[in-house]
């Protein structure tokens, strides 16, 4: 056995050598010896069953360096939804003279992700494949080349909770997305605003209003799929006008006075009694208009101070809010109003000389919820 064992080692040699000199590139070969029967004076049957493995192997190796034939593909990697199809195309290119080009063979590392036949890629199912191409050339090189394939689930449809927002100015609302299937490769999802002076979207698909007006929001399947959901705002104005706050600071101090807008039992106050903020000038008389701020563009406003005069009682009140806009009704909220018979009396610290009343439950005080038309919008 070891003796036919050597027997084939020696022939392998042999044989290795014979190739390397029948080749197109022998002249290299020859460079380094005199002649083929220089090289076959080599006392093989003195080197060792491991001296010939190694030799056997350095000429199988130092023959295929020398060959710069290489298969040559058009991508080397692709990216493929389940049930698409894309061609690699292969080429052999620097045969040796003389080389006939090979016959190549196509194959996949798993047939459940991606099929190939004849280059022709088939994606399966979701997850990752390689595609080999190959070819072994007539004197036993082995030549191979890859092409990564990545095979993805894609999205078939986006949906969401809300498909018409309203917004007012500067309010803020986050959508509630379904993608579908639940295996998907790529859930991500890319949004867009047709109006960022109206609506604006941020990358995670919060919206906020921006102006006033009505623009649309798309959220698009980022896998390319193409799949996408439309989601229309409409942004009302809530900020408030300094002409707007005057008329509400009208009909509240107007109604805070009156009499005769009380129920019948004199207990509570009696809504449809309420008088229109025109009513204020039969009342009272502003003496100041106070200090008004707003620290977020007009949306809440705080009125500190504004002072007004009974006409028929010569009574002093000084009434301050903070007022905002709800999208339906202006909101007075934290109210406190200070009565005193004389002006100055109100700058003094002594209580027995004002009167002071907390108005900030619109249970109570029902005119602290103004609805535009009561202020003549």
């Amino acid at each position: 056995m070891r003796k036919s064992f050597r027997s084939f080692l020696v022939f392998t040699l042999i044989w290795g050598l014979f190739v390397c000199f029948s080749s197109p590139i022998a002249s290299k070969c020859e460079s380094a010896f005199s002649s083929i029967d220089e090289i076959f004076r080599i006392q093989l049957t003195e080197l060792t069953d491991e001296q010939l493995i190694k030799a056997a192997d350095a000429i199988r190796a130092e023959q295929r360096a020398r060959i710069k034939t290489r298969i040559c593909l058009n991508c080397s990697e692709m990216t493929l939804f389940v049930g698409k199809n894309q061609k690699i195309e292969a080429t052999v290119i620097e045969l040796p003279e003389g080389e006939r080009t090979p016959k190549l063979e196509w194959s996949t590392s798993n047939k459940a992700i991606a099929t190939c036949n004849n280059g022709q890629v088939k994606a399966i199912a979701g997850g990752n494949a390689v595609i080999t191409c190959s070819a072994t050339l007539t004197d036993g090189t082995y030549i191979y080349e890859e092409c990564q394939v990545q095979v993805n689930v894609p999205v078939t449809s986006v949906n969401t909770d809300k498909k018409n927002v309203k917004l007012k100015g500067g309010e803020q609302y986050k959508p509630v997305f379904t993608i579908k299937p639940d295996n998907a490769s790529d859930k991500n999802l890319l949004f867009e605003s047709s109006k960022p002076n109206i609506a604006s979207v941020n990358a995670d698909g919060t919206i906020e209003g921006t102006g006033t007006g009505t623009a649309t929001i798309t959220a698009k399947a980022a896998d390319g799929s193409g799949k996408s959901v439309s989601i229309t705002v409409n942004v009302t104005d809530n900020r408030i006008k300094k002409e707007v706050l005057k008329k509400i600071l009208m009909f509240i101090t107007c109604n805070d006075v009156a009499e005769d807008v009380f129920t019948a039992d004199g207990n509570y106050i009696d809504k449809k009694k309420l008088h229109n903020y025109s009513y204020f000038n039969s009342v009272l008389q502003i003496v100041s208009e106070g200090e008004w701020s707003t620290s977020d563009g007009g949306n809440t406003w705080s009125v500190k101070d504004f002072l007004v005069i009974h006409k028929i009682y010569k009574g002093y009140r000084q009434y301050t809010f903070d007022i905002r806009f709800d999208g339906k009704n202006y909101l007075a909220e934290n109210g406190q109003v200070v009565y005193a018979s004389k002006q100055k009396w109100l700058d003094e610290s002594d209580p027995s000389k004002y009167g002071k009343n907390s108005l900030s439950n619109s249970e109570f005080y029902p005119y602290l919820i103004v609805s535009p038309k009561q202020i003549g919008e």
